[in-house]
């Protein structure tokens, strides 16, 4: 209908009359945006009515939600559900405030309820709540479409989802909740303030098995199951710290948040850390932390430089043998309790009659627990301590000290100091063509008539260096500020290391610059930057990775889609997968394909499907294998259809579709909530049907 538009006065503007739509006639009406465009093309005020009351009143649409069990329901801030209804308010309508405004977290769901009766005055024009959130001086506002008729019980649920879509993140610090009625014109009631509630994820300590393993560290929390539903992950935190008790005034750092338990965690440095977690939920808030604990990676390859255990105790006493040089004929015996096991080699004896200023050495090996030693000046005092010695020379950590042993006496002469064990000439070591030095059958230095040298200091059968005119050998430790060797270096010692740097006593790790190479491998490090090559597993690792070549397995060419395994170069080309399904980067073809040839061909539903595949390329996205709808078996060629790189004749038997088989998707109209069909997506290339476009069209249809 139209309403005659009189002139009241000559300064009266002209105006179109207005033009009144029943929302029962035309639902259209509800669409605000229908209205606008209507307005702009009949140059008119349009005012939807409501025809069931015959009420030319000013009318707006409003969505209600469907009420939840206790007769209330709530929306998300981006989220409507419902039935469309009609309501109609007028200009400078008052409403009354809320009441009874409350708050409670429940897991990650804020749940807000208030009072508010709209079978009161003129509540019932509301439409809507404004609540609004103060979250760090800002505010933020959400309207719920939620009225209960029923009773004054009113509802909104802030979810996970819609507190991170409100706020950016996820928000469980709210300064104020602010509550009021409101309409679609703009009326606004007085409304009701709280303080946002205190946010408590009721989390406990986890329990925290914690052990060594190699290139890391395992973490096992044994408690989760008693933790709220809303635990996320586990957040594992870690302080590199030689201190023996946890260190205080530190920042920890996050090394994993997983939900995976036990977590391995995998670092690149040995050092010994304290480690600690904590349950983090699904809104990002922590719980408290577990008492902190030490651990030490353990390192793959590693060097035996620890010796064996300690003897107990050391017994010394001394004397004068009678058969010995003048002066020098003391002697000190030696005993001690055997020690078993650790690769015990033998006993190492120090001693000093200077007090302890300096040391000589002597070897006992095997397993004797006694020894003489002699040669000693009769009248000086001696220290003697001894201590164990293993396969790789690794000296135990202390030596045991016996009394000090003092020989007093007279010295006792039974052969001339020329004519005893010294020889010093021709004919020494009683062979007329040695000339040199010989003092006893392990200590000599002389030319032998081809001039050929000998020379041995030191021991019968250890602690000695042996020149033999072909070998030169060292019974102990070699130290050298440099050199060379022009043949080949063996390790005739099984577990043997060579290594350079710091390394722990057990078990034999770097613990700085350097590196360790033997039989299990080899670790190299320098600062942060570690290579470790594991032999017993086979692997690998570094902190980085630069490829100037490719790596492979079994594959041997990106274009090799027959035979399981992987291959990667230098350019970026890859392949991993079999002939059943793989992934493929093209690199000269510029392509990137996900692939499987899988089929199902039993059961009623075969028709929906088939091989598959995406590929992005020069031609743009192409996508194989979307299942038809309808029987696959009246479908020429069998199998589901592709987009593209198909003809005609694929098509034209499925009946049951029409001339052209096509996938469809059922959608809600978005003004009268309809279900109708929505996408249609044909199939085919080049290919004219017998009605509508052409093949390989995308259409929506209302």
């Amino acid at each position: 209908m139209r309403e005659k538009i009189e002139y009241q006065a000559s300064g009266t503007v002209a105006q179109r009359s207005p033009i009144y739509i029943d929302l029962e006639k035309d639902p259209r009406a509800k669409n605000q945006a229908y209205l606008n465009l209507y307005a702009s093309r009949s140059g008119a005020q349009i005012i939807p009515v409501d025809s069931l009351n015959g009420s030319l009143t000013s009318a707006q649409v409003f969505h209600e939600a469907s009420s939840n069990a206790a007769g209330s329901g709530s929306l998300d801030a981006t989220q409507s559900q419902g039935t469309d209804i009609a309501t109609t308010a007028q200009v400078n309508v008052t409403y009354d405030q809320i009441s009874n405004l409350s708050a409670s977290w429940s897991g990650s769901e804020l749940n807000i309820t208030w009072d508010f009766d709209t079978t009161l005055g003129q509540n019932s024009y509301a439409t809507n709540f404004l609540i609004q959130f103060v979250v760090d001086g800002t505010t933020y506002s959400v309207k719920s479409y939620v009225l209960n008729k029923s009773s004054a019980n009113q509802s909104y649920t802030l979810t996970r989802l819609a507190n991170i879509s409100l706020f950016g993140t996820a928000k469980t610090s709210i300064t104020t909740i602010s509550v009021a009625a409101e309409d679609n014109y703009g009326n606004i009631g007085s409304s009701a303030s709280i303080s946002g509630p205190t946010y408590s994820n009721s989390f406990t300590a986890p329990t925290m098995i914690l052990s060594s393993i190699s290139t890391g560290y395992s973490v096992n929390i044994t408690n989760t199951g008693s933790q709220p539903a809303t635990l996320s992950a586990i957040s594992i935190e870690e302080y590199i710290s030689d201190d023996l008790t946890e260190p205080t005034g530190v920042t920890y750092t996050q090394v994993s948040s997983t939900i995976i338990n036990p977590a391995n965690i995998i670092r690149s440095s040995y050092s010994k850390r304290w480690v600690k977690a904590r349950f983090v939920d699904e809104i990002g808030s922590y719980g408290p932390y577990c008492a902190a604990q030490a651990v030490t990676p353990t390192s793959p390859v590693t060097a035996d430089v620890t010796g064996p255990d300690n003897v107990a105790s050391v017994t010394t006493s001394g004397g004068i043998d009678t058969t010995g040089y003048l002066g020098f004929n003391a002697y000190a015996d030696i005993s001690w309790q055997a020690v078993t096991g650790g690769g015990i080699r033998g006993y190492r004896i120090r001693f000093s009659n200077d007090n302890g200023t300096t040391y000589s050495y002597v070897d006992s090996p095997g397993t004797g627990t006694t020894y003489r030693l002699g040669g000693l000046a009769v009248g000086s005092t001696y220290k003697i301590a001894v201590a164990t010695y293993d396969e790789y020379n690794n000296t135990s950590t202390q030596y045991v000290a016996g009394a000090d042993v003092t020989v007093t006496g007279t010295p006792s002469v039974s052969n001339y100091i020329t004519a005893g064990n010294f020889q010093f000439g021709y004919g020494v070591g009683s062979v007329s063509t040695n000339k040199g030095l010989y003092f006893d059958s392990s200590n000599y230095w002389y030319i032998n008539a081809s001039n050929s040298a000998r020379l041995k200091v030191g021991g019968t059968s250890s602690n000695y260096l042996l020149w033999d005119g072909t070998d030169f050998t060292v019974d102990g430790n070699i130290t050298a500020r440099g050199g060379s060797f022009s043949g080949n270096v063996a390790l005739t010692t099984s577990g043997a290391s060579i290594y350079n740097g710091d390394v722990t006593t057990t078990p034999g790790s770097l613990t700085g610059d350097g590196f360790i190479f033997n039989k299990d491998g080899i670790v190299i490090k320098k600062g942060s930057n570690a290579i470790t090559l594991d032999v017993t597993l086979g692997t690998i690792t570094a902190n980085s990775v630069n490829l100037t070549g490719k790596i492979s397995a079994i594959k041997t060419s990106v274009s090799d889609t027959t035979n399981g395994g992987y291959y990667l170069d230098s350019t970026g080309a890859a392949i991993i997968g079999d002939s059943t399904a793989y992934f493929q980067y093209d690199k000269a073809n510029h392509t990137i394909n996900l692939t499987t040839s899988y089929i199902r061909t039993s059961g009623g539903e075969a028709a929906y499907n088939g091989a598959s595949q995406i590929s992005l390329g020069a031609n743009g996205t192409q996508i194989y294998g979307i299942p038809i709808q309808g029987d696959q078996s009246s479908v020429s060629g069998g199998g589901s259809a592709n987009i593209i790189n198909y003809t005609y004749a694929h098509y034209q038997n499925a009946s049951s579709l029409g001339a052209y088989p096509r996938q469809r998707t059922l959608v809600e109209d978005p003004v009268t909530g309809l279900v109708k069909v929505g996408l249609g997506v044909y199939y085919g290339t080049g290919i004219t049907p017998s009605s509508g476009g052409y093949i390989g069209d995308l259409w929506v249809v209302y």
